[in-house]
């Protein structure tokens, strides 16, 4: 949601309008690097009034990894967040070393569940658009990273070619062309693919040792074989 100005806007218009009896709960994680912080183990309760909705901040020690690497977006994404949820309620890490071990463990899997979900609306959006459809989309799991929409859109194109060279016919239903999540599956280990292979060439260049620091600079430009074209 927060990112998102055609989401945000409309879920702000959805809680405008919500009868005066009703009460929405959101939750957000954070990294506990606020200059203000209550005391370990406590909960921290903002004046609720006549405002409905209140937000469940989970805050998180600087050392605990982070669920999203969006440090450019963060300010804008926490205004959104506290202009639809302006009451909080702090949630501190559980003291106890297994329990903390088992939240860490739920919020992880909680993280992959939503990058899974997350990826197949976005996929769904860009065969919906490109006149396709995949059925049986839900039966993968793409819980390893969040796909951009140029990746999603790049999946989609390869799944078409896997499509086209092994069917022999046609399948249309609704005026969609249907292709099988199979074709998806090809289209995401190509990507897969590219991904390490770039990865491993970055890391190759970093170990390349130069004499000066124009070649630093130089080595910095070089763009990886996957990225042309």
């Amino acid at each position: 949601m927060a990112g998102n100005t055609d989401v945000y806007t409309s879920l702000k218009s959805k809680l405008e309008n919500l009868p005066a009896n009703v009460v929405v709960i959101g939750s957000h994680a954070q990294m506990d690097n606020r200059k203000e912080k209550s005391h370990p183990g406590s909960l921290l309760f903002t004046k609720f009034g006549a405002n409905q909705t209140a937000l469940l901040d989970l805050a998180f020690p600087d050392n605990f990894g982070r669920l999203h690497d969006r440090s450019k977006e963060t300010p804008k994404t926490m205004k959104q967040v506290t202009r639809l949820f302006p009451n909080k309620v702090t949630i501190q890490l559980p003291q106890d070393e297994a329990l903390l071990l088992d939240w860490k463990q739920q919020l992880e899997r909680d993280s992959e569940t939503l990058k899974a979900q997350s990826n197949i609306v976005s996929l769904r959006s860009v065969l919906n658009r490109s006149g396709l459809d995949c059925p049986d989309l839900e039966s993968l799991s793409i819980k390893d990273q969040s796909l951009a929409n140029e990746s999603v859109e790049k999946v989609v194109g390869w799944a078409l070619s896997h499509h086209f060279m092994h069917s022999s016919e046609a399948l249309v239903k609704d005026a969609k062309l249907i292709i099988s999540a199979e074709s998806i599956k090809y289209g995401l280990s190509i990507l897969q693919g590219i991904q390490s292979e770039s990865k491993s060439l970055k890391k190759s260049l970093k170990d390349v040792v130069t004499e000066n620091e124009f070649e630093k600079k130089l080595l910095g430009d070089v763009i990886p074989p996957s990225d042309i074209g």
